[in-house]
């Protein structure tokens, strides 16, 4: 599933700027993703904790597979619009939402308790491992004569057949989870915001996810068109700095995956994404395709090692009860990734993809350095607390 994502996101952001030739019909493509994404994550995550995981994940590849034949038929048939692909988006943005809280309320239902963290960090890596490869196969896939921009899409179709196929594997469960009392959707959704906004140290998380996901990975939107005016590199070009950028995000998850635990989680957490802001700044400058290619390598170690820590804090400090809600409340953050990356095409159009790129870099971390504080002020104030004075009667 997570290649299927990975191949269709190359895909979507190349065709997109193919049609135009603008960064923002790519923003416009990632606005579409992001408005499905934040529609749908309240009902997603209290769905994913109410129903079975295996009809959920079902489900959202159903989505998957409408679209991915959709747009190929449109682009054999030459009819593809900007307008009919937003429609096609909203369904992989859809797919999308449900699909996260499902494979980790699923994880949690499998994963003991005190290796939550870890499991965390394992999803991470599968996530930037077939980050690393699926970009590299969609940038071949979309410049190969014989296969081009439909043939992408009917790959992307193929590889959904074998995710849907794996998933009949799993084994059901051996009886239901029934509760004595059903609440309503909105009650569930009203509890798993209640749980988030009453638990300090989840409350910082969550907020720093949102913050730093919504800056980070809005660099998608600018690569196209950086990676083949700019640099130069051809259509194949974004693919591959899309690959180079999730193996630096594997390398530094499977480094950093070991401190889930650690003491230090949030020093650790909020120094990768500072690295991670000053490693788009300097991106922003490279001046030929190879040296682009060093730099977003170390672009996708700060973005990896980022997810892999932040998402061990997230689960770390959260109730089993809640991960489904948790984990789809992190949507926001990919939601407003999307909606953001609009804005940011839309400066790449008025000023130039360098100072974009750069500008965004600055920016996010300033911004980390913000949540840190904040971070190191709500760990005070929780351990002031609870250190109560002892007075002699």
């Amino acid at each position: 599933m997570l290649t299927v994502m990975h191949l269709a996101f190359t895909a979507h952001a190349t065709v997109a700027f193919e049609i135009t030739g603008k960064n923002s019909s790519v923003g416009i493509i990632s606005f579409a993703i992001g408005l499905a994404l934040l529609l749908t994550t309240p009902i997603a995550g209290t769905v994913a904790d109410r129903m079975s995981k295996r009809l959920l994940m079902l489900v959202c590849q159903s989505f998957f597979v409408v679209m991915a034949v959709s747009l190929a038929a449109l682009l054999y048939a030459d009819v593809l619009t900007i307008g009919l692909m937003c429609v096609m988006t909203f369904l992989f943005g859809c797919g999308v939402s449900l699909f996260w809280p499902a494979i980790t309320a699923w994880t949690g239902d499998v994963v003991d308790l005190d290796k939550q963290a870890n499991g965390a960090a394992l999803f991470q890596i599968s996530l930037n491992l077939t980050r690393s490869f699926a970009p590299f196969a969609g940038a071949a896939l979309l410049s190969w004569g014989a296969i081009g921009l439909g043939g992408t899409y009917v790959a992307v179709t193929v590889v959904i057949a074998l995710a849907i196929a794996s998933v009949t594997f799993i084994p059901k469960p051996k009886a239901p989870v029934v509760t004595a009392h059903r609440r309503s959707v909105s009650e569930d959704i009203k509890l798993g915001l209640s749980h988030v906004m009453g638990t300090p140290k989840l409350k910082v998380a969550m907020t720093s996810f949102v913050v730093i996901i919504l800056m980070a990975f809005s660099i998608m939107i600018v690569l196209p068109a950086f990676a083949k005016d700019v640099l130069g590199a051809g259509d194949a070009g974004f693919g591959i700095m899309f690959g180079t950028h999730a193996i630096g995000g594997l390398v530094a998850g499977l480094f950093v995956a070991g401190k889930a635990s650690s003491p230090h989680l949030n020093r650790l957490l909020f120094l990768s994404s500072i690295f991670l802001g000053l490693s788009i700044s300097a991106t922003a400058f490279a001046p030929d395709f190879p040296t682009a290619l060093v730099g977003i390598f170390f672009v996708g170690a700060g973005a990896g090692a980022f997810q892999t820590l932040i998402m061990a804090a997230i689960l770390r400090a959260s109730a089993p009860e809640y991960f489904g809600r948790v984990v789809a409340l992190t949507n926001i953050g990919w939601a407003l990734n999307n909606l953001f990356g609009l804005l940011l095409g839309i400066v790449a159009d008025l000023t130039t993809e360098r100072a974009a790129l750069c500008g965004l870099g600055l920016l996010l971390a300033a911004t980390s350095l913000g949540m840190w504080a904040w971070a190191r002020q709500s760990d005070e104030r929780e351990a002031a607390s609870i250190s109560i004075p002892v007075t002699a009667n």
